[in-house]
Protein backbone atom coordinates (compact mmCIF):
# COMPACT_ATOMS: atom_id res chain seq x y z
CA UNK A 1 0.00 0.00 0.00
CA UNK A 2 1.54 3.05 -0.74
CA UNK A 3 2.00 6.16 1.71
CA UNK A 4 -0.30 9.06 0.93
CA UNK A 5 1.79 11.91 -0.70
CA UNK A 6 0.82 14.32 2.17
CA UNK A 7 2.81 11.87 4.78
CA UNK A 8 5.46 10.90 2.90
CA UNK A 9 6.02 15.00 2.58
CA UNK A 10 5.76 15.13 6.45
CA UNK A 11 8.45 12.47 7.06
CA UNK A 12 10.73 13.66 4.89
CA UNK A 13 10.89 17.24 6.35
CA UNK A 14 10.76 16.10 9.48
CA UNK A 15 14.12 13.85 8.87
CA UNK A 16 15.10 16.60 7.16
CA UNK A 17 14.59 18.93 10.34
CA UNK A 18 16.40 16.39 12.32
CA UNK A 19 19.48 16.39 10.41
CA UNK A 20 19.68 20.19 10.40
CA UNK A 21 20.17 20.13 13.96
CA UNK A 22 23.72 19.10 15.61
CA UNK A 23 23.84 16.80 18.32
CA UNK A 24 24.32 17.23 21.78
CA UNK A 25 23.67 21.18 20.99
CA UNK A 26 24.77 23.28 24.21
CA UNK A 27 26.84 20.52 25.92
CA UNK A 28 30.57 22.18 26.57
CA UNK A 29 33.19 19.33 25.59
CA UNK A 30 36.72 19.19 27.01
CA UNK A 31 39.09 19.77 24.44
CA UNK A 32 42.74 20.13 25.93
CA UNK A 33 44.01 19.16 29.30
CA UNK A 34 47.80 19.68 30.97
CA UNK A 35 49.01 17.35 31.93
CA UNK A 36 47.80 15.02 29.46
CA UNK A 37 45.62 11.86 30.02
CA UNK A 38 48.52 9.54 31.09
CA UNK A 39 51.49 11.88 31.41
CA UNK A 40 54.24 10.95 33.42
CA UNK A 41 55.56 13.81 35.01
CA UNK A 42 59.30 15.01 36.93
CA UNK A 43 57.22 17.55 39.22
CA UNK A 44 54.08 18.86 40.42
CA UNK A 45 52.58 21.01 37.64
CA UNK A 46 51.66 24.46 38.66
CA UNK A 47 48.08 23.61 38.13
CA UNK A 48 46.25 21.07 36.00
CA UNK A 49 43.87 22.94 33.39
CA UNK A 50 41.11 21.70 31.34
CA UNK A 51 39.59 23.82 28.48
CA UNK A 52 36.45 23.53 27.24
CA UNK A 53 34.63 24.32 23.49
CA UNK A 54 32.18 26.54 24.98
CA UNK A 55 31.56 27.87 29.14
CA UNK A 56 31.23 25.59 31.57
CA UNK A 57 30.19 26.22 35.27
CA UNK A 58 32.23 24.38 37.78
CA UNK A 59 30.57 22.43 40.55
CA UNK A 60 33.39 20.38 42.17
CA UNK A 61 37.14 19.24 41.43
CA UNK A 62 38.35 16.37 42.92
CA UNK A 63 42.42 14.93 42.81
CA UNK A 64 42.94 11.06 44.55
CA UNK A 65 46.34 9.24 44.60
CA UNK A 66 46.21 5.51 43.46
CA UNK A 67 45.23 4.52 47.12
CA UNK A 68 42.10 6.69 47.27
CA UNK A 69 43.47 9.52 49.44
CA UNK A 70 42.50 13.04 48.48
CA UNK A 71 44.19 16.15 48.14
CA UNK A 72 42.54 19.33 48.76
CA UNK A 73 41.87 21.53 45.32
CA UNK A 74 39.87 24.25 44.08
CA UNK A 75 38.84 25.51 40.96
CA UNK A 76 40.54 29.40 40.52
CA UNK A 77 37.41 30.91 38.79
CA UNK A 78 35.00 29.59 41.82
CA UNK A 79 32.07 28.63 40.79
CA UNK A 80 31.68 31.40 37.40
CA UNK A 81 31.52 29.57 33.74
CA UNK A 82 34.56 29.32 32.13
CA UNK A 83 36.16 27.38 29.13
CA UNK A 84 39.26 27.10 30.65
CA UNK A 85 39.34 25.15 33.89
CA UNK A 86 42.55 25.74 36.12
CA UNK A 87 43.28 24.09 39.49
CA UNK A 88 46.54 25.53 41.31
CA UNK A 89 48.58 22.51 43.06
CA UNK A 90 50.81 22.66 45.76
CA UNK A 91 53.67 19.78 45.58
CA UNK A 92 52.50 16.42 45.51
CA UNK A 93 54.25 13.16 46.60
CA UNK A 94 55.29 11.00 43.39
CA UNK A 95 52.36 9.16 42.80
CA UNK A 96 49.52 8.01 40.01
CA UNK A 97 46.99 10.60 40.57
CA UNK A 98 43.24 11.04 39.07
CA UNK A 99 41.72 14.38 38.89
CA UNK A 100 37.81 14.52 38.35
CA UNK A 101 35.48 17.05 37.73
CA UNK A 102 32.08 17.93 37.49
CA UNK A 103 30.16 21.39 36.01
CA UNK A 104 27.40 22.40 33.93
CA UNK A 105 26.90 23.10 30.44
CA UNK A 106 25.36 26.45 28.72
CA UNK A 107 21.93 24.62 28.35
CA UNK A 108 22.07 23.17 32.08
CA UNK A 109 23.29 19.46 31.23
CA UNK A 110 25.45 17.68 34.11
CA UNK A 111 28.48 17.18 32.30
CA UNK A 112 31.77 15.70 34.14
CA UNK A 113 35.25 14.40 33.41
CA UNK A 114 38.95 13.06 34.40
CA UNK A 115 42.25 12.83 33.71
CA UNK A 116 44.98 10.43 35.00
CA UNK A 117 48.51 11.80 35.79
CA UNK A 118 51.82 10.50 37.69
CA UNK A 119 54.56 12.49 38.99
CA UNK A 120 57.78 10.19 39.04
CA UNK A 121 61.01 11.90 40.14
CA UNK A 122 63.71 10.66 37.54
Amino acid sequence: MPIPRAAAVAITMAFGLMMAVPPALGHSEQQVTHPEAGEQLDTTPDAITVEFDAPMRITSVTLKDGDGTAFPVEAASGRDAVTTLEVPLQPLPDAAYTFSWRGLSEDGHTMSGELSFSIEAR
